[in-house]
C-alpha cells in the first residue's frame, strides 16, 4: 500500500520523502510572482542552542536578561520573544540571504504593550545598510491584546543581498513588551514551472494509485491523461484543488501541490502520466504497473 505522512497544519496531503521520482521540472517562458518565506524562527519555538532562555535564529547587544523566550505569554505556538521594560531593547534576526530572483517583500509581527516598534533593514554583500524599511501597526489592539504590525510589499534595494529583521521596544520600567508570529514574506519573479511526481518504485494493480504535481503557479484547470509507452491514452482525470504545505516551525514547502488518482487502472504496463495546468503541460518519467510493485 501507498505510505502517507500526516501533516497537522496546512497539507491536504503529504509527499513521503524519496518516494516519487519526476522528470526535470517544465518550464515556459513568462513569468509568475511566487511567495516564498524568508524567515524560519519568528515564531519563537526554539530556544539557542548554546543559551536556553533565548530565541534560535535571532541576537542581540542587551544584556541576556533584557531579551528572552516567554513560555507563558505568547499569541501562538508555545513560545514569544518577551523584553524587558526600563530600557530599549534591540533584537534582530540572523541575516537572511536573498535569492536572485526575489523583488520585493512584505512582513507582519504581532506586537503586545507599549513602546514597540519593528523595522527591515536591507543589506549589501559587505554588510552595510542600504535601506531600513519600518513596519506600521494598526490603530487598535485586536481583541486578543495583540497588536498587528505591518509592512506592505517593498521593492528590493539594489545590490541588497541580504535582509534582517529588527525587533525593538523601549517600554515603561516594570511593563514588559511582546513579539511573536513574525513573518516576512518575499515575492519571487520566476518561470512558471512544474513537476509530475511518481512513485519511483511503480504501483501494484489493484492497490491505490496516486500520485503529486508540484507547481509554482495556481491553474484554473488541472487535467491529466495516463498514457501507455507507445502513446496511447487509457485513463484521464482531474487534479484535485491545489495546497500549501507547511513545515515544521510554520515554513512554506514553496510551491502548489495538486494530487491525483489513478486508481481504477489495473491493467499492467509501463505509462506515464502527462498533466496540463492550463496552458502549462509536463509529464512523468515511465512507471510499471504491476501485481508485483511494492508501493
Amino acid at each position: 500500500m501507498m505510505r502517507w505522512i500526516g501533516f497537522a497544519l496546512t497539507a491536504a496531503f503529504v509527499i513521503p520523502a524519496g518516494a516519487f521520482a519526476q522528470d526535470a521540472p517544465v518550464s515556459v517562458p513568462g513569468k509568475v510572482f511566487e511567495s516564498v518565506a524568508l524567515l524560519p524562527c519568528g515564531s519563537f519555538e526554539q530556544a539557542a542552542p548554546t543559551a536556553p532562555d533565548q530565541p534560535a535564529g535571532w541576537h542581540s547587544d542587551a544584556p541576556a536578561e533584557a531579551w528572552r523566550l516567554d513560555r507563558q505569554t505568547f499569541l501562538q505556538g508555545t513560545g514569544a520573544l518577551r523584553l524587558a521594560g526600563g530600557a530599549p531593547v534591540n533584537v534582530a534576526s540572523d541575516p537572511i540571504p536573498l535569492e536572485t530572483d526575489l523583488v520585493g517583500l512584505g512582513v507582519v509581527a504581532m506586537g503586545r504593550g507599549t513602546g514597540g516598534t519593528a523595522r527591515v533593514r536591507w543589506l549589501a554583500q559587505d554588510g552595510s545598510i542600504l535601506r531600513e524599511d519600518a513596519l506600521h501597526p494598526l490603530k487598535a489592539p485586536e481583541a486578543s491584546g495583540w497588536t498587528r504590525y505591518t509592512l506592505n510589499e517593498t521593492a528590493r534595494p539594489e545590490k541588497a543581498e541580504r535582509v534582517v529583521c529588527v525587533l525593538e521596544a523601549n517600554a515603561p520600567a516594570g511593563e514588559p513588551f511582546w513579539w511573536d508570529a513574525v513573518e516576512v514574506t518575499g515575492s519571487c519573479e520566476r518561470a512558471p514551472s512544474v513537476a509530475v511526481l511518481v512513485n519511483q518504485a511503480g504501483y501494484e494493480a489493484f492497490a491505490p494509485k496516486r500520485f503529486v504535481v508540484s507547481a509554482n503557479l495556481q491553474a484554473s484547470n488541472a487535467t491529466f491523461t495516463v498514457e501507455t509507452s507507445g502513446g496511447r491514452t487509457v485513463f484521464k482525470g482531474r487534479l484535485e484543488d491545489a495546497s500549501r504545505i507547511t513545515g515544521a516551525g510554520g515554513t512554506d514547502w514553496g510551491s502548489h501541490y495538486h494530487r491525483g488518482d489513478f486508481t481504477p487502472l489495473n491493467a499492467e504496463g509501463n505509462y506515464v502520466i502527462r498533466v496540463k495546468l492550463d496552458d502549462l503541460e509536463a509529464a512523468s518519467p515511465e512507471f510499471a504497473l504491476d501485481r508485483k510493485s511494492v508501493v
